[in-house]
């Protein structure tokens, strides 16, 4: 949940860059971004967060860490998260950026037909 919606503020489509910052963190690394005893606590580190670490195993590029950053950045003001898509990514690699896409799309459909199997 991104922290706009867990501190019942009002928010826009950045809540879902959120959403796809999480699912982007754990297809790369195998584990989620945030960790938390309870709910409570989930949401309290996700908060007081600073900048995002990944596992020291992980040999990721530099791009991808910048992206998943700036995907799960926590700012009071402009989340300049889809300029830099535009311009870091589409720019240089559409192929990514397709891949992605795809990868997200099969994420969700793959979700949903867990929840209607389960």
């Amino acid at each position: 949940m991104a922290p706009e919606v867990m501190q019942a503020q009002k928010y826009d489509a950045k809540a879902d860059l959120w959403s796809v910052g999480i699912i982007l963190y754990q297809l790369v690394t195998g584990s989620p971004p945030f960790n938390g005893d309870s709910q409570i606590q989930l949401m309290k580190n996700i908060l007081k967060s600073g900048q995002l670490r990944f596992p020291s195993d992980c040999e990721l590029s530099h791009d991808c860490i910048d992206l998943c950053r700036k995907l799960l950045r926590i700012s009071s003001g402009t989340n300049h998260c889809l300029y830099f898509i535009q311009k870091q990514f589409y720019a240089s690699s559409r192929q990514f950026l397709t891949s992605l896409f795809i990868l997200l799309l099969l994420v969700f459909f793959w979700h949903k037909y867990c929840y209607l199997v389960g």
